[in-house]
């Protein structure tokens, strides 16, 4: 048995648990359920899949692979960035950067980094954009928008990421976010219709 064929087809199942979002406690016995029903299957047989091994081909392959494909797109195509922070459920606060490309005819989304800040501030943000295009050898003028919900520490006049960022590359444009923008008039109108509701019932 070509064992080239078998590492590909670990690869696969490991890239199709990674992308499907399956836990890996979840996906342990993924490997020996194929087997089960593939059992007449040489490749499928000589597979040693259990969670560790998943866990490794995922960190330490797919994800750097996947990671400098998203470099090099970046850096062949101009770009949005869609940056928005949350808070998790450790109070850590976490800044999500995916990037927007138009590519072969088609829109295409990727997550570009993921950013612990104790510093949400508009200027701290703006240092660790900027920080990590260049780590990342990023051509900043490749950077056509940035994309944030109408938050402070984003978008006002003074002292924001679009503020400081401006300084870097002044032509960079701003949207924001209809998800967003869309979640505020429609929770705005549901308070109104929620109490008028009540005072109908109650009349």
């Amino acid at each position: 048995m070509d064992k080239s064929q078998v590492r590909s087809a670990e690869l696969a199942i490991a890239h199709y648990i990674a992308y499907s979002g399956i836990s890996i406690n979840a996906a342990d016995g993924f490997a020996d359920l194929i087997k089960l029903v593939i059992p007449d299957s040489k490749i499928i047989k000589d597979i040693k899949l259990h969670r560790t091994k998943i866990t490794q081909i995922i960190t330490k392959q797919l994800a750097p692979y996947l990671r400098n494909r998203v470099l090099k797109l970046m850096n062949e195509n101009f770009f949005t960035l869609l940056i928005d922070s949350s808070t998790d459920c450790s109070i850590r606060n976490i800044t999500l950067i995916m990037a927007k490309m138009f590519i072969d005819g088609k829109n295409e989304y990727y997550l570009y980094k993921s950013l612990e800040l104790s510093d949400t501030s508009g200027k701290n943000l703006c240092n660790s954009l900027e920080k990590s295009l260049l780590e990342d050898g990023i051509k900043i003028s490749n950077l056509v928008g940035i994309c944030t919900d109408a938050a402070a520490n984003f978008v006002i006049a003074y002292n924001s990421l679009m503020a400081h960022f401006r300084t870097i590359k002044p032509n960079v444009f701003h949207f924001t976010c209809i998800c967003h923008r869309l979640n505020l008039i429609f929770k705005d109108a549901l308070s109104k219709i929620e109490k008028y509701f009540f005072e109908t019932i109650q009349n």
